[in-house]
């Protein structure tokens, strides 16, 4: 057959998902597994998202922010909710981020804004790591 299966990871190293590798292609798709629907494409490996760094990546037309912080990595919406300005540039700590223009913090893990002037959350997405790949879920 084309494919090959095995199970897929997060970050924590539980088994989540079943990932499916198809062997005669090299193109993007999107798969099924543990309930969620998982972007099937380079997004960044685990090494370019350094401790207390983020990075913006593009998904069809999306932009995310690929976050480590506490030891953990984090998918976010690259925007601030009270702005609408790029987070990418803000200072990651603590399981947050913080806005490079007004100082809101959004908490990493559920998107919360915790402190003004910001009052909505930001999206917050499910990531996992395959292989050393990054993989977000939508």
């Amino acid at each position: 057959f084309a494919y090959r299966m095995e199970r897929g990871h997060g970050i924590d190293g539980r088994h989540d998902g079943l990932v499916v590798h198809n062997l005669l292609a090299s193109f993007s798709h999107l798969r099924h597994g543990a309930g969620a629907l998982w972007v099937d494409r380079f997004l960044a490996h685990v090494d370019d998202v350094p401790p207390g760094t983020a990075k913006a990546v593009d998904v069809d037309g999306e932009s995310i922010l690929l976050c480590h912080s506490n030891s953990r990595l984090f998918a976010v919406a690259n925007r601030c909710s009270h702005a609408d300005e790029p987070l990418a540039c803000g200072r990651v700590r603590a399981g947050w981020i913080a806005c490079p223009v007004h100082g809101a913090r959004f908490d990493l893990e559920t998107g919360r804004a915790m402190n003004p002037p910001a009052k909505a959350p930001i999206r917050v997405y499910e990531l996992r790591i395959v292989d050393d790949r990054i993989e977000i879920a939508r």
